[in-house]
């Protein structure tokens, strides 16, 4: 039986396969070059205080910092970049796009909100505009590892995979320990249909950073989808909940695991958990249903058949 992975708009800004921000930094002045803006030294060291927060994973509290540097001054483009990431990373996308902008109209010469733009924009499967903005970070600053690492991965959404080696290969050479680039060359092995490879970098970006999310995810799905390892995928994506509880996406995947390994009634557990964190979840409501429809739950299962319907 042929089994798909769950895609969910919901609450992880990184699908199965979407370039991921980087594991262990958020904004940083070094990233983003804009010789004409000056912060205060107060304003600085409260930048790396965010910064020092959302490399531990306390995005909500870094984002309480980036909002106290706005108060304190509303033109800081390194605050809204910074806060960006953060959003981004919590997969609220809109707040995430609303800050880039906030942050390019203040500073157009601001990398980080452009890799952070580039981010969203490859989400929604914008590759090429997000080419444009990781190659004008890049521009800015030609040492940015991260902007490197995004752009190839859109470059091999787009059929240039010569262009993606070249640039994972820099983004390595810059920063050697950087756990994004190793997820999102795994990311591009995955495009290649290389699974071993790909395997290969997404734990390499877990030795580097043990709480990867985005990585511990895709490892799931290739369990899941491509080796059949069910069980195995079951332990990757259980781990991702427990980092991230409102993944829905990594509940509605273990569900499909369960279901495979014939444990319906988990399944079942998983795929609700699932639509209660998003309630739009049109594969939820789809995988339930046959679930329903396994367990001989004839009305359950045509209500969510129903629902799915209904929804987009």
């Amino acid at each position: 039986m042929g089994v798909a992975a769950c895609n969910s708009t919901g609450n992880s800004a990184n699908n199965d396969n979407t370039p991921a921000p980087s594991a262990t930094s958020t904004a940083t002045t070094k990233d983003s070059v804009a010789p004409k803006e000056i912060i205060t030294a107060n304003e600085a060291a409260l930048l790396e205080q965010a910064t020092k927060f959302c490399r531990k994973g306390k995005f909500e509290a870094g984002i309480e910092i980036f909002d106290s540097i706005l108060r304190l001054n509303p033109n800081n483009s390194f605050a809204y970049s910074g806060r960006a990431g953060a959003w981004f990373t919590l997969g609220k996308l809109d707040k995430a796009k609303e800050d880039c902008e906030h942050a390019l109209k203040l500073n157009s010469r601001n990398a980080f909100a452009l890799y952070n733009r580039g981010q969203i924009l490859s989400y929604y499967h914008n590759y090429d505009q997000a080419i444009a903005d990781y190659t004008l970070a890049i521009v800015i600053n030609p040492k940015y590892a991260a902007a490197y690492s995004g752009r190839a991965v859109c470059e091999g959404y787009t059929g240039k995979i010569p262009l993606a080696k070249v640039d994972f290969k820099k983004a390595l050479e810059l920063a050697p320990f950087d756990p994004s680039s190793y997820y999102n060359r795994g990311v591009l092995y995955g495009i290649m249909g290389e699974s071993d490879s790909e395997m290969l970098d997404y734990r390499m970006a877990l030795k580097l950073y043990p709480k990867y999310e985005a990585a511990l995810n895709n490892m799931g799905i290739v369990k899941l989808k491509v080796r059949k390892d069910y069980q195995g995928a079951i332990t990757d994506l259980s781990s991702v909940i427990k980092i991230n509880p409102k993944n829905a996406k990594a509940w509605c995947n273990r569900g499909k695991a369960k279901k495979e390994l014939k444990d319906y009634k988990g399944a079942i557990a998983d795929m609700t958990q699932a639509i209660e964190l998003n309630p739009q979840y049109k594969q939820a409501y789809e995988l339930r249903s046959e679930l329903y429809g396994l367990t001989g739950n004839k009305e359950k299962a045509a209500k969510d058949k129903a629902i799915a319907g209904a929804l987009k």
